[in-house]
């Protein structure tokens, strides 16, 4: 929600000129190329180009340190206990089981993950 579900990566090989195809063999681009990539999926690409070998990527993903931090501070309040053991952090359990909600809803989506932002393939000839 607050990062986005989408990422643009820029994706370069040596040497250039490759065709970037999807797992379903459509032709995406050729490289140099920026791709925009949902954050919660994992597309694998193949790169081709005559005289070289065809080169397959999956684009894996990874949780965000941005949401992993939000989920341990929210999580840190829902479990505060008040000094005097008697009054109730009614403000920290709400905020605690806000930002859990929040913190799933962007894991569902596609918010909480991210994927780097620059891939470069070195393709082998054949």
């Amino acid at each position: 929600m607050v990062m986005g579900r989408y990422n643009e990566i820029t994706i370069s090989t040596t040497p250039t000129n490759a065709t970037i195809l999807d797992d379903s063999g459509n032709a995406l681009a050729v490289t140099p190329a920026k791709l925009t990539i949902k954050k919660n999926e994992e597309p694998m690409l193949r790169f081709v180009k005559d005289g070289f070998q065809d080169t397959t990527v999956v684009m894996s993903r990874r949780p965000s340190l941005f949401y992993v931090m939000q989920m341990a501070m929210y999580a840190g309040g829902y479990f505060m206990v008040p000094a005097d053991r008697k009054t109730p952090l009614n403000w920290a359990a709400a905020g605690g089981l806000n930002g859990g909600v929040l913190y799933m809803i962007d894991r569902m989506l596609g918010g909480a993950w991210g994927n780097k932002k620059k891939v470069e393939i070195q393709m082998k000839k054949q």
